[in-house]
């Protein structure tokens, strides 16, 4: 499903739309202002959608879905019970990784995973290791990384990115180590002080442009670009919220930032960023009026920034949009319950998938929502 010329294109539209950013610093990078009170309506930003409807029964059942990755005609997701699933892009259920456990081969948790052509590789963040299996679930290596991690990225020639949350003896955010040798090659994002403190709404890892991965650092509004080991500043979001993050924000620990600003509209971080042929996009999490909501920006050509609330009243035009997971080839891609889904068509006086026959017991329905 990753298309080499949309990805070409869309990183050359990401320079362009870098140029015409509001503020432009001395590092390179831009300030982008954004007005959260704007609310334009979903087809404002959204062309179309699709959806994948997952085998009903599979051995066993998918259950809350915690992440999602896209590799060409195949798609993984990892539940909470630390399964990978695989199905085929019409839905087919083809295999199912459930090595959770203690035993040999197994990992104690399935902290993060991540997906390439040569297999399913998973954390384990108390065993402190990676793990890679083949696409039929055998175990191929077993990978010690020697500290604590949120997440990882595979790359190229066995290299894998790191990234402890702040929270690691090496004192760095994103360390680069070769997986054969188990060496460190590179670090970058230095920080002071260790925190203890982990949230499930920061997302090291937003986005990619071909080989160049966009990480951000925690209760931080800024994307920066991660190549061969290094970082460089991309754009600082800044939001008109009523309420702002402590200016002297280092001087507390990220326990006492997140008590500070529980149940305020304060935007922590940014969870996901993509391009298309025509404009930026940018997701994230706020706690507004009616609880905890997920919003889009768009950044223009021009630089200016479009802004929408994804709520849980559906929209006439797109009635399944919900958060997403993650984008893929210009695609928001969300996972909605079947049991949610048709509750939101009993609510709402919809019957796409009710007279489909989906059963609430069945397995979750895939939303891909093109943006425009």
């Amino acid at each position: 499903m990753h298309n080499i010329r949309f990805i070409q294109t869309c990183l050359i539209t990401l320079l362009l739309l870098l140029a015409a950013c509001t503020q432009q610093h001395q590092d390179g990078s831009q300030t982008i202002r954004v007005n959260v009170d704007e609310d334009l309506p979903a087809d404002s930003f959204i062309s179309q959608y699709s959806f994948i409807q997952l085998d009903s029964v599979t051995n066993p059942m998918v259950s809350q879905v915690r992440d999602i990755r896209l590799l060409d005609s195949l798609i993984f997701i990892l539940d909470d019970a630390g399964r990978i699933f695989t199905f085929s892009s019409e839905g087919r259920h083809l295999a199912t990784l459930d090595s959770l456990g203690m035993g040999s081969g197994q990992y104690a948790t399935a902290d993060a995973f991540d997906i390439t052509k040569a297999g399913i590789y998973v954390l384990s963040r108390p065993q402190k290791r990676i793990m890679q299996y083949s696409f039929d679930g055998h175990l191929t290596r077993i990978c010690p990384v020697h500290d604590y991690y949120l997440g990882f990225r595979v790359q190229a020639d066995s290299m894998v990115v790191l990234a402890s949350g702040n929270c690691n003896e090496r004192k760095a955010n994103f360390i680069t180590m070769e997986m054969s040798t188990q060496k460190f090659k590179h670090e970058a994002e230095h920080f002071d002080r260790t925190e203890s403190y982990t949230s499930d709404t920061y997302h090291p890892f937003v986005g990619q442009q071909g080989d160049t991965l966009l990480i951000t650092n925690p209760f931080r509004t800024d994307i920066k670009m991660l190549a061969h080991g290094q970082s460089t500043p991309l754009c600082t979001f800044r939001f008109n919220t009523k309420e702002q993050m402590p200016a002297n924000q280092q001087e507390y620990t990220f326990e006492e930032l997140a008590q500070m600003t529980k149940h305020k509209a304060v935007v922590h971080n940014i969870a996901l960023a993509c391009a298309t042929c025509d404009a930026r996009y940018i997701g994230y999490e706020m706690f507004g009026e009616y609880g905890l909501s997920y919003l889009l920006t768009r950044i223009k050509a021009d630089g200016s920034t479009q802004n929408m609330t994804i709520m849980n009243n559906p929209e006439p035009n797109f009635p399944y949009l919900s958060t997403p997971l993650c984008a893929s080839d210009g695609q928001l891609v969300s996972v909605m319950p079947a049991y949610m889904l048709l509750q939101t068509e009993k609510a709402y006086g919809l019957n796409l998938f009710t007279s489909a026959g989906l059963k609430p017991t069945d397995n979750p329905v895939i939303f891909l929502h093109r943006l425009r």
